[in-house]
């Protein structure tokens, strides 16, 4: 039987830039996509993760992680 799954790995971001690299290294031999969440960073992290080929969705931030 063919193996049709897909995997994807969605991270919520702000200000990452020291850490996003690594974390993506550990990930991206592993997973079809990676979806980045991000809450308004203001560093390079999105340049990072753009170099990675990730899909960025700005999802802004309340104070809350449960919103």
């Amino acid at each position: 039987m063919k193996n049709n799954s897909f995997l994807s790995a969605c991270i919520i971001v702000n200000n990452e830039e020291h850490f996003i690299e690594g974390c993506l290294e550990s990930i991206i031999d592993h997973v079809d996509e990676i979806i980045i969440g991000n809450t308004g960073s203001t560093d390079d992290t999105l340049k990072i993760v753009k170099e990675y080929g990730a899909n960025v969705i700005d999802i802004g931030w309340s104070d809350d992680f449960s919103k």
